[in-house]
């Protein structure tokens, strides 16, 4: 026997049904508020409020109330967890305290990690070894992950290639940068224009300006010009 939720005919249009009228009732103060006990924060100017009656360590979360601090014992560190495994974790992995090193064991090489994983990761992208490259069957390529060959099958070979297409002419590149760089520098769109202080001419670049200026307002050419070159949107 299904036990439908009874706000289906209200503003909150639920359909929500359930087997036991226990699960019902759970579901109405859960997502609707309806029957809830709620339970304040005692602390002053605090308005936070929950539903189920909160714990001391629940409340240490939120006000810092009742919380044993665990200090770190290093010098000249502040550091405080009100966990103590919070704590150790930050001895491990800020301090390097009872760390177990792990240490790469090819010749010359002093590296050493804090993990297994780390280091047969550092061995793999440092000197090659265990890993298992990845090939393009129409060129000698080779990488050591799929996503270096996925960008290298599409920068060379155009495969899986998201193409973006100029809307005002049929050019059309890999990447929207380039798109947008392309709108600029051949139909003027976005471009934010250098204009001359001197004259009616303007330039894309601040450096053509600048070399506008000096070609043909030489005796207008000082320090102040090019500090303040303005510019105008179009």
């Amino acid at each position: 026997m299904w036990h439908d939720c009874p706000d289906v005919d209200t503003e909150l249009g639920c359909e929500y049904r359930a087997k036991k009228n226990s699960t019902l009732k759970h579901h109405r103060a859960q997502v609707h508020d309806i029957g809830v006990t709620w339970y304040e924060c005692p602390e002053p100017n605090c308005s936070y409020k929950a539903k189920r009656k909160t714990s001391s360590s629940t409340r240490a979360n939120v006000d810092d109330v009742g919380v044993i601090w665990h200090a770190c014992t290093e010098l000249g560190c502040e550091y405080n967890a009100k966990q103590e495994s919070d704590l150790k974790r930050h001895g491990g992995m800020v301090l390097a305290i009872d760390v177990l090193w792990w240490f790469c064991d090819y010749e010359g090489c002093e590296h050493r990690a804090k993990s297994n994983g780390k280091i047969a990761q550092f061995k793999a992208n440092k000197h090659s070894i265990g890993v298992q490259w990845k090939h393009y069957s129409k060129c000698d390529y080779k990488a050591k992950t799929n996503s270096d060959l996925t960008t290298h099958m599409a920068a060379k070979h155009d495969i899986g290639v998201q193409w973006h297409q100029c809307p005002d002419c049929e050019f059309k590149v890999k990447t929207n940068r380039n798109i947008t760089q392309h709108k600029a520098n051949v139909h003027n769109i976005g471009v934010q224009f250098k204009m001359c202080p001197h004259c009616d001419d303007k330039s894309k670049q601040a450096s053509d300006l600048r070399k506008h200026i000096k070609r043909h307002h030489t005796s207008e050419w000082d320090a102040s010009c090019e500090m303040g070159l303005g510019t105008r949107k179009t």
